[in-house]
């Protein structure tokens, strides 16, 4: 009766260090898919980076372009306003010569 105790105690010890071993096992399988899982997150995460810091190129380029268009538009505007007080001072000074005749 002394013997059947202790191999009882025995074979689940043994019991539960082979659950122990085959946990072990699975968690190692789990980690190495984990790995590879985050490498491919790791992967395409870059990947949109690349994209985003692209769209960001563009964007600023159109910005800029439309920033200079309405600067050359604000121009000629001037320019045009500019020559039309001219040619309206012009004008008076030429009907104001003609009077004076």
């Amino acid at each position: 009766m002394a013997d059947e105790p202790e191999n009882l105690v025995l074979h689940h010890l043994r019991q539960m260090r082979e659950e122990a071993n085959a946990f072990r096992s699975e968690m190692g399988e789990f980690r190495t898919e984990a790995r590879a899982s985050f490498r491919d997150v790791r992967n395409v995460q870059d990947e949109h980076t690349l994209l985003l810091q692209s769209l960001e190129d563009r964007f600023e380029l159109l910005r800029e372009g439309t920033m200079s268009a309405i600067g050359f538009a604000a121009h000629a505007e001037r320019q045009y306003r500019s020559m039309k007080d001219q040619i309206a001072e012009l004008t008076q000074r030429v009907e104001r010569l003609e009077k004076s005749k």
